[in-house]
């Protein structure tokens, strides 16, 4: 779709008593869908332009896949999610196109939730932030 057919799609039937369609893209209930296909977009441009999405297990302060987690990240703050969102966004984005969860060592700065996570600022977490019943 063309910009123009987007606009056209956005504006059909508005009704000027309420902006209740701009309220619900932005910053609202459906502000992370939208940052969910901004940070995507980021995302598979990062791959077609050859990045390499694997976790490897070097001896270096960065890796490839560093660079693309931190686009993700990037483009799903500028829509409004909160650090812990863009991160979570992020990190199952990349395991959807393939990479893996893990390299095989038990540094958690190889690992693409930790690493999603500390591009994107948000605390470290585990199973204790996970909301019980109780």
């Amino acid at each position: 779709m063309d910009t123009q057919s987007i606009v056209d799609v956005l504006m059909s039937d508005v009704s000027l008593l309420s902006c209740d369609r701009v309220n619900s893209v932005k910053g609202s209930h459906g502000s992370l869908s939208v940052a969910v296909l901004h940070a995507a977009n980021r995302i598979v441009d990062s791959l077609l332009s050859g990045s390499d999405a694997r976790i490897n297990n070097t001896n270096t302060p960065d890796i490839p896949l560093d660079g693309i987690i931190r686009e993700g990240v990037d483009a799903a703050m500028e829509c409004g999610a909160t650090p812990s969102n863009a991160a979570l966004v992020t990190a199952a984005l990349l395991y959807l196109t393939g990479t893996g969860s893990r390299v095989g060592v038990p540094a958690s700065n190889r690992k693409l939730g930790a690493m999603a996570r500390m591009h994107a600022g948000a605390e470290p977490s585990g199973v204790a932030v996970i909301p019980t019943a109780k």
